[in-house]
């Protein structure tokens, strides 16, 4: 029966895992796209609006998502 948890447990964390690595895998192959197309000005203004929305993101949506994670 415990076996079975960790089983579970390590599953579940490679997917975790998976998802995390693709995103910051697109973040680093889209970055030349980005460098490519945009100046210097567009680029700091949409560095700027990314920032400004990961800091809000938590307050605007009350880490439901988190919330949910870690009671289910």
């Amino acid at each position: 029966m415990a076996q079975n948890k960790y089983k579970r447990l390590a599953g579940n964390s490679i997917l975790f895992a998976v998802g995390n690595l693709g995103s910051k895998l697109i973040s680093f192959f889209m970055l030349p796209l980005y460098t490519w197309k945009l100046t210097q000005s567009d680029f700091g203004i949409s560095d700027l609006v990314l920032s400004t929305l990961s800091l809000l993101l938590p307050i605007i949506s009350l880490s439901v998502y988190d919330a949910v994670l870690r009671f289910s």
